[in-house]
C-alpha cells in the first residue's frame, strides 16, 4: 500500500487484489495507466486520505468495461483504509488538485475525465 504523499499502486482489474505497478506522483501514474485497459489505483492523497481509482479509459471495450464494474465490490473490500472511490476516464485532469476537488467535502462529482 502507498506509504508516502501521492504515491499510488495500480490493481488487475480481473484480480483486484493483485498489484500490477506502483510509482509516485499524478503524472506516473497516468502514463501507467494503460489507454485501453480498465484497472483499480489507490492514491495517497495526505496523511489522512487514501483515495481509490477505478481506471475505465474510453479505449477499453464494452466487455472490459462490464467485468470492472462487476469486480468494483471485491476491490472496494480489498481498501478498507479507503472511504472514496473517484471513477477516472481520461488522464488530462488526473491531476492531485483535481483528485482532492472531487473527494472534498461538499464536492458534487465523483468523475475526472478528460
Amino acid at each position: 500500500a502507498p506509504t508516502a504523499n501521492q504515491d499510488w499502486e495500480i490493481f488487475d482489474t480481473a484480480k483486484p487484489t493483485s498489484s500490477l505497478k506502483s510509482g509516485s506522483g499524478c503524472d506516473a501514474l497516468a502514463a501507467a495507466l494503460d489507454d485501453s485497459t480498465c484497472a483499480f489505483a489507490v492514491y495517497k492523497y495526505d496523511d489522512n486520505m487514501l483515495v481509490r481509482l477505478q481506471w475505465k479509459p474510453e479505449g477499453a471495450g464494452a466487455m472490459a468495461k462490464n467485468k470492472n464494474n462487476g469486480n468494483l465490490q471485491g476491490f472496494l473490500d480489498s481498501q478498507p483504509l479507503s472511504k472514496v472511490t473517484v471513477l477516472v476516464t481520461g488522464k488530462k485532469n488526473l491531476k492531485h488538485d483535481t483528485i482532492w476537488d472531487r473527494v472534498k467535502p461538499g464536492s458534487g462529482s465523483k468523475e475526472i475525465a478528460d
